[in-house]
Parts: structure tokens; C-alpha cells; sequence
């Protein structure tokens, strides 16, 4: 029993013992950094008896922080939200689930805000810093401290610096508080390059050309924003890519300024030769005439070194003095291109044609002179042809007392009119009646004309007017009846068998002073002789021709 009893003690007497699974953990922190910027470190401070603390509970009495309010690690940090006193509790629990709680008040001074600008530089030129930082509720900054990021520094307030060299450094910004808070701010300060200058190499120009001028000129780790070029009296451009024409021969200053994206400029001053155009001539054997049509070529170009012939029947030259010989008829335009050394170029262009030949040249005026009774005769001839006429033969009547004859050689081109007078003189003799002189063309070898009605003038000497014998006589198919007249005015025509009967008739109130002739087809009448009577001015004559 008494055994018992002592078992029965000493178990009450364990129960009522304290032990260590009774002893609440006690709680405390510290908070290192009180300074608004960055932010305050707290640090866990709390003991258990034998015990391992499990959690943290952390309450910042912030609560415009958000959900940064909290926190449950042992020793956090936290960026208050603003200076003031804040109420700070924490509460920790052990392995045991014991909970303790522990609350003070925490003080958050105001820091100031670091802040800087710097000048945008070029490689060379100084970089200003300005101290921009903030210290509102703080007091005064005490000290700055500046990185450069070039391995230099600063303590000054607001610095200056040359940067040896172009590139991007980080500077960093460091100031302390009077009431020993500090904040820092960091910041890229970049020197730009200056750009390398070039222009295309191509400076020489032809007058009113454009010519293409290229910027070349570059930056190291940026880009040229702006080109600005100035071609003194013929203008300005901007842009990499200009086509300046420049008007007149010689040397031009050009100028060119470039600007960086960084700002950085330069320019650039160089002279561009406007040479002097060639001027393309040329001139030809012949450049009408019938199929086969050969036409050389002279050059009277000046101031080329090649020549580039294009004559318009596909065929091509690059000779000084070409030929050519057109095979079908049409009009062919020429061209010559004239190059000079420096690339210039002229163009001469021409025509040539190639015809079916139609002849007709007209004598169109008589030119009579004399020298006491020696008269010279003189005619002027129009080649009315569509190709060059190579020679002619002229021949004049003196009213059947004498005849000149001669023949020339020389050419006539299409259109051209020229004044020709017969080497051979007339000696004038009063002779009785009617006085009239004639002139006539005829084209050599044969060639058959257009039309003949031109190719004579007649011209009265002396009477009132005269006409000519019915030619030809005698006549089968068609006549001719000519009357020359010193004057312009009526001529009254008739044609008569012999028994009086007219066959023929016109009244030609228009006729001019000069050579008049009537063709009549008289391929009908029968065979006989047949007279032709003339009324000028109340004065009439009659010639009789034979049909057969």
C-alpha cells in the first residue's frame, strides 16, 4: 500500500512540474535602415526555449503598399510607401504551435531622389551634367559622388567631362542627405561620332545633264539623318541620292553638309567639271535621187572622239566618214551621235531620199542684155523634179534668124533654183517684121518629163505680138500653138479646114505677157491643111499646119 503511494506522488508531482513545451517564444526585431529610398531591413530577433521558430507573420502597417504590406519571411525588406511613423507588428510561432506577438513603431525619414541630365555631345566636345536631384524633407544634399563609367569620377555637384573617345557609358549618381539618407540613379550618356565624309566619285557633268551625285559618307554606330547640298547658282538639294543639271561649261564648287542622328555634323567642299558639249555636223555627196542611191558622208563634227551613225535602213557606222547605199525607195532620216572624251554628247540628224524619179524642170524667167547689137542671153531654171537632175541642155531662138545651143553638166537638186547664161552672143540685126527671141530646157539622156508646158519662154523684140508655127507640123494626134505676146491680155484662138469651118476655138482672156500655148487634140479631124488664126488687140495672124 505504502508503494503505492509514493508512485501515486511522484506521477502528481510530474504532472505538476512546468516544462519547456510551456514557455511562449519571445519576440523582437530591429530595423536597420530607416530611410525612405531604398527600403528598411528588418531583422528577426526573437528566441524559444529549446524550440524552432516555423513562421513569421509580418505586418508593416503600410497599407497603401498593397499587398507588399506583408510578409512571411524572417527577415524582410519592405519600400514604404511614403515617410512617417508606421506601427510594425510581427508575430512568430514555434515547432510547437506556441504564438507570440511583438509591436513598435517604426520611423521612416524621407530620402531625396537622385536625378541628373546630360548634354547630347559629339566625340570631342564636353559633356555637361546637371544635379537635377530632389530634396524635398530632407535638407540639403551634403555629397554627390559621380561614375562616369570610363573609370573616372567625380565629386563636384554638377561636372563636366571630355570623353576620350565616342561610345555609350553608364554614369551613375550617388547623393547623401543632410539627414543621412542617400538615393542613386543611373543613366546611359552617349557621345556620338562625327561622320566620315565622301561624295561618289563621278564629278565631271555635261551641260544641261543631270548629274547623279551619291552621298557616301557614314557614322560609326549611327546613321546620317540629313543631307543638305548647295550647287551655288544653280541651287540646293537635300536627300543621299541628287541630280543637280548644271547650265554652262566649267568648274562649280559643290558643298555638302551632313547631320548625325546624334547630331553631329560636317561637310564636305569639292568642285565639279562641267565640260564642253561636241557639236555633231555633217553634210552628204547627194541625198536625193533614184534607187540605187549612194550617199557618202563628211564629218564636220567638232570636239568628239567617236561617232555613232545611224542611217535609218537599219544600217549602223561607228566610222569618222561613212557610206551608204539605199536599195528602196523612201525617206530615211539620219542620225549622228558625237561623243566627246568626257561622255558629252551632240546629235545631228538628216534626210535621205530615194524616189521614183519624175522629172520636170521649168525655166521660169529670160534675162536679155546687150552691148551695142550684141545681146546675152540668160535664163533661170527650177528643178521641179523629185531627184536631182544631173545635166540639161538650153537652146535659144532668135525668131528663127539664129539658134544657140549648149548643154551643161551641172546638178540641180529637187526644189533648188539657179541663173545660167549661154556662153554664145547674138548679134541683133534690124531685122523686118516681127522680132521675138525663145529659151529652152531639156533634160539630158533622154528623160522623160512630167510636163513640158514649162520647159520654153519666148520674148517679143519688136511688133505687137507674134505667133509661132504649129509644132509639130505636120501634126497627128496633137498640137501646138504658141503666141507670144508683149503684154498680158486677150488672145482669141481659131481653127479652120479650108473651107472656113472652125474645128477649134478658145478665148484665153487671162494670157500672160510672153510664151502662151495651146495643146489641141486633134487626133479626130480628118487628113487635110488647116489654118490657126490669133487675135491680140485688134491685131490678128495666121499659120497653116498639115494633119495626117
Amino acid at each position: 500500500m505504502r508503494f503505492f503511494t509514493t508512485i501515486g506522488l511522484l506521477f502528481l508531482l510530474l504532472l505538476l512540474k512546468p516544462t519547456a513545451s510551456n514557455a511562449l517564444p519571445v519576440v523582437s526585431f530591429a530595423v536597420s535602415d530607416t530611410c525612405l529610398i531604398p527600403f528598411a531591413q528588418f531583422v528577426d530577433q526573437s528566441t524559444s526555449a529549446g524550440q524552432t521558430l516555423l513562421t513569421w507573420q509580418w505586418d508593416f502597417g503600410d497599407p497603401a503598399s498593397g499587398s507588399n504590406n506583408s510578409s512571411s519571411i524572417d527577415n524582410p525588406t519592405h519600400a514604404f510607401s511614403s515617410a512617417g511613423i508606421f506601427v510594425v507588428s510581427l508575430t512568430v510561432t514555434d515547432d510547437l504551435n506556441n504564438t507570440s506577438n511583438f509591436t513598435r513603431s517604426v520611423t521612416i525619414k524621407p530620402a531625396p531622389h537622385a536625378a541628373f541630365t546630360a548634354t547630347s555631345v559629339c566625340n570631342g566636345d564636353m559633356v555637361l551634367f546637371t544635379n537635377q536631384s530632389d530634396t524635398t524633407g530632407v535638407g540639403i544634399i551634403l555629397s554627390s559622388h559621380w561614375d562616369f563609367g570610363d573609370g573616372t569620377s567625380s565629386l563636384q555637384f554638377s561636372p563636366s567631362k571630355i570623353y576620350p573617345s565616342a561610345g555609350s557609358f553608364p554614369v551613375l549618381l550617388l547623393v547623401n542627405a543632410a539627414n543621412g539618407c542617400s538615393d542613386t540613379m543611373q543613366a546611359i550618356v552617349k557621345v556620338h561620332d562625327y561622320p566620315v565624309m565622301q561624295i561618289s566619285s563621278n564629278l565631271v557633268a555635261c551641260p544641261n545633264v543631270p548629274l547623279a551625285l551619291t552621298d557616301l559618307s557614314t557614322v560609326y554606330n549611327g546613321s546620317i539623318a540629313e543631307h543638305h547640298w548647295n550647287f551655288g547658282v544653280f541651287g540646293s538639294d537635300t536627300g543621299a541620292y541628287v541630280n543637280p543639271v548644271f547650265a554652262a561649261a566649267g568648274d562649280y564648287p559643290v558643298h555638302l553638309l551632313v547631320i548625325t542622328d546624334g547630331g553631329c555634323r560636317d561637310s564636305l567642299d569639292t568642285i565639279v567639271h562641267v565640260a564642253t558639249n561636241p557639236i555633231a555636223s555633217f553634210t552628204t555627196s547627194l541625198n536625193i535621187g533614184s534607187a540605187p542611191l549612194e550617199v557618202s558622208f563628211t564629218n564636220h563634227s567638232s570636239g568628239a572622239v567617236s561617232y555613232a551613225w545611224n542611217f535609218g535602213n537599219a544600217t549602223l557606222s561607228a566610222l569618222q566618214d561613212p557610206f551608204v547605199t539605199y536599195t528602196d525607195t523612201g525617206r530615211y532620216t539620219i542620225e549622228l551621235v558625237a561623243t566627246s572624251i568626257e561622255g558629252c554628247v551632240d546629235t545631228a540628224h538628216g534626210d535621205a531620199w530615194v524616189r521614183i524619179p519624175q522629172f520636170d524642170i521649168a525655166l521660169t524667167d529670160l534675162m536679155l542684155s546687150h552691148s551695142g547689137s550684141l545681146y546675152t542671153v540668160g535664163i533661170r531654171l527650177a528643178n521641179l523634179s523629185n531627184v536631182p537632175v544631173f545635166g540639161f541642155t538650153m537652146k535659144a531662138d532668135f525668131g528663127g534668124d539664129a539658134r544657140l545651143l549648149e548643154t551643161r553638166t551641172d546638178t540641180l537638186l529637187p526644189g533648188e533654183e539657179k541663173v545660167y547664161y549661154f556662153n554664145g552672143q547674138y548679134e541683133y540685126k534690124a531685122l523686118l517684121g516681127d522680132a521675138f527671141f525663145c529659151a529652152e530646157v531639156s533634160t539630158l539622156a533622154g528623160l522623160t518629163e512630167v510636163g513640158l508646158a514649162n520647159n520654153k519662154q519666148c520674148r517679143l523684140l519688136g511688133g505687137e505680138f507674134y505667133l509661132s508655127e504649129p509644132y509639130p507640123n505636120p501634126a497627128k494626134d496633137n498640137v501646138v500653138f504658141s503666141v507670144i505676146l508683149p503684154e498680158a491680155g486677150e488672145v482669141d484662138l481659131t481653127v479652120s479646114d479650108l473651107m472656113g469651118r472652125t474645128v477649134y476655138h478658145a478665148l484665153r482672156s487671162d494670157a500672160s505677157s510672153g510664151l502662151n500655148n495651146w495643146s489641141v487634140d486633134v487626133s479626130l479631124l480628118r487628113i487635110g491643111v488647116y489654118t490657126c488664126r490669133a487675135v491680140f488687140q485688134d491685131q490678128a495672124q495666121v499659120k497653116r499646119w498639115l494633119k495626117f
